[in-house]
């Protein structure tokens, strides 16, 4: 295709064919999936050895599969008021996005529950970063302790 000659954000842009973008599409999302798979089961593994020193890989983990899992429910959300508004577009799976959205729902509260049975409700946001016991947990690198230092002060800061 010969790059669009409008306008805005497509200017001097070639799309790729629309079957393509398609295909390319579900290989990311299948590949993403595939993904949220191992990732998981990699931290279920963790959780089940019950060690001290997975405290903290734990803890990164189920934040960033939560954040997904967060950005992941609001495009649902964006889905579902679409497929209900006049004139809106149709939702291209079987499974309505209602459905994922209660899966996503139901894994946050599980990951959430876990942790808090390992971890025992600790997260590293809650701790002294200065002092030197806890700075053993990002194996002393000061510039990690910091940020997470300045992070729970904006946190206890802000009464969160």
């Amino acid at each position: 295709m010969a790059p669009l000659d409008i306008p805005g954000y497509w200017n001097g842009v070639t799309l790729l064919p629309r079957l393509i973008n398609q295909q390319l599409d579900a290989l990311f999302e299948q590949r993403m999936a595939d993904l949220e798979k191992e990732i998981l089961c990699h931290l279920q593994v963790a959780m089940h050895k019950n060690r001290r020193d997975l405290w903290f890989s734990i803890f990164l983990s189920t934040f960033l599969v939560l954040h997904s899992l967060e950005k992941d429910s609001w495009n649902l959300h964006a889905w579902m008021s679409e497929v209900r508004r006049d004139g809106g577009a149709s939702w291209p799976l079987e499974t309505k996005p209602e459905v994922y959205n209660d899966q996503n729902t139901h894994l946050a509260h599980l990951l959430c529950a876990h942790y808090k049975s390992i971890c025992k409700g600790s997260t590293p946001l809650t701790l002294d970063w200065t002092r030197p016991s806890t700075k053993k947990i990002v194996h002393n690198d000061e510039f990690t302790a910091q940020f997470l230092q300045g992070i729970s002060e904006l946190i206890n800061k802000q009464g969160f």
